[in-house]
């Protein structure tokens, strides 16, 4: 497996973490696999795909987000968490 791909595994399967009873902490803002991912080399143009991470792993069930963009990432982890109900 690409060492990108580990990552998207982990926040998909973030959900299976749940159960030791922990607040899960996440933080993949800017993150390398994400640059990878969206084919952006520059950490500043990986908004977009440091959001869509952010709300794949709080529907996951992450409780904390570390980011560089605190204000549009509340905003994608609270969509998120309202649509994960």
């Amino acid at each position: 497996m690409p060492w990108y791909e580990f990552d998207c595994v982990i926040l998909a399967e973030l959900h299976r973490f749940r159960r030791l009873g922990r607040p899960l902490l996440v933080g993949p803002s800017r993150k390398s696999f994400i640059g990878r991912l969206a084919q952006r080399d520059d950490p500043v143009q990986r908004l977009h795909g440091s959001l869509a991470a952010v709300s794949v792993a709080v529907y996951n069930g992450a409780a904390l987000i570390r980011t560089h963009d605190a204000g549009a990432t509340l905003d994608a982890a609270r969509v998120a968490s309202a649509i994960r109900g």
